[in-house]
């Protein structure tokens, strides 16, 4: 199973992740949407990937609490900064 991140998950948001989702290669790979738990946002993202062409697309409603609660590894990631925006400083 290949893992995909999009580099700027805010993207989906607004619309503009196709170039992204391209670069996933792969319409009918399972993709994973989350943020922290009942984040709607997520759920908005997992709505519009599906508008985009991919069939295989599920809400993680739980997040990341639910992940940790499931006492569950995490990795640490910081955001890509948009635009002329200073990269976010490590916690």
């Amino acid at each position: 199973m290949q893992n995909f991140t999009f580099r700027n998950p805010t993207k989906i948001i607004f619309g503009e992740a196709s170039d992204d989702l391209r670069a996933a290669n792969n319409a009918t790979a399972l993709l994973v949407v989350y943020c922290q738990a009942d984040c709607w946002m997520s759920w908005n993202a997992a709505k519009r990937i599906q508008t985009f062409g991919y069939s295989n697309v599920a809400w993680y409603s739980e997040g990341t609490d639910g992940w940790e609660r499931a006492g569950l590894a995490l990795t640490e990631s910081q955001p890509e900064p948009r635009a002329g925006e200073a990269a976010p400083s490590p916690h």
